[in-house]
């Protein structure tokens, strides 16, 4: 099995990869583009599943405008910032919390 196969598999069997079909497939063509790796898109995709928020606004929120739909001048911020922007009822250590989680769920599913 290949190194993206086995990622793939990882994402798919944590219920966070439409199974059998590439990111595009399920969030539109370049579902990774923006992503410097596969564990920071996974640890997006883990942050939105987990505070039930469209992953398509986590990566807006989180990589900036060029990202966005349709494409705004807003600049991008790390995953905690993300988070608590996006749910602005979790305090700040609750949604730094949310992002180390992500995170290790993403290590956990890549290599």
């Amino acid at each position: 099995m290949s190194k993206s196969t086995g990622i793939a598999v990882a994402l798919c069997v944590a219920g966070l990869w439409l199974c059998g079909q590439p990111a595009f497939a399920q969030y539109g063509p370049g579902g990774m583009k923006g992503y410097n790796n596969m564990h920071t898109f996974a640890a997006a995709l883990h942050a939105a599943a987990d505070l039930g928020l469209a992953f398509p606004q986590v990566k807006c929120t989180e990589l900036g405008g060029k990202y966005c739909t349709p494409e705004t001048k807003t600049k991008g911020m790390n995953l905690g910032k993300t988070i608590q922007t996006l749910k602005p009822d979790m305090s700040k250590d609750d949604a730094k919390n949310a992002g180390k989680k992500a995170d290790k769920e993403a290590k956990d599913d890549t290599p």
